[in-house]
């Protein structure tokens, strides 16, 4: 997809703050802390939870493992 934005012929179809949305998701998704995504790209936490929360996936089975280190569960 990106391929076929940056070959748009006009240059200003494309702005850096269109990419916002793809960054923040993008971090997310890698794990980064809502709390550092919010101070990163100077939104709130709850504006992230609230916008991007359909936007995070496969995030559930590396927190049940992150927890069950934590608590030293064993299966």
């Amino acid at each position: 997809m990106l391929t076929n934005l940056t070959s748009l012929d006009n240059a200003e179809a494309l702005r850096p703050y269109d990419l916002r949305h793809t960054c923040i998701t993008t971090w997310l998704n890698a794990g980064v802390p809502v709390a550092e995504v919010s101070r990163r790209v100077g939104n709130s936490p709850e504006v992230i939870h609230r916008v991007y929360e359909g936007c995070i996936y496969g995030q559930e089975e590396v927190m049940n493992r992150k927890i069950e280190a934590e608590l030293a569960w064993q299966d």
